[in-house]
């Protein structure tokens, strides 16, 4: 009933592959001056879930189920995509949102780092 006979896929990845060339072709055709307004509003939903984030860990002490091999890889990855983006010349508006999150996953993985467990088992009393 969810798979599509034709590829075999389950229908969500199928809409969800059509919606994506979707917006791949209406981001061809949008204007420049569009997407520095997208990128704009994006600066505070980048801060208050971050920031969000960063406060859970540390209200719990812990980060859950996060693996430091992921924090390290989006750390490299937006540290790559500021260091290209200064590169290319992109404008402040580009850029502050990648150094956000990079800021942000930097804090994440030293949470990740101090709340890791050393290994040794707790001995329930």
């Amino acid at each position: 009933s969810g798979i599509n006979a034709e590829y075999g896929q389950p229908r969500q990845l199928s809409i969800l592959v059509s919606l994506k060339l979707l917006y791949v072709t209406l981001l061809y055709f949008t204007p420049l001056s569009m997407i520095k307004v997208i990128m704009n509003c994006l600066l505070p939903v980048v801060l208050i879930e971050r920031s969000n984030t960063v406060y859970t860990h540390y209200k719990n002490k812990s980060t859950g189920q996060l693996s430091g091999a992921t924090l390290a890889l989006q750390w490299t990855q937006f540290s790559g995509r500021i260091f290209t983006s200064i590169m290319a010349g992109a404008e402040t508006g580009f850029i502050m949102p990648l150094f956000i999150n990079c800021f942000f996953t930097s804090i994440i993985l030293g949470q990740y780092l101090w709340y890791k467990p050393n290994g040794k088992e707790l001995k329930a009393e």
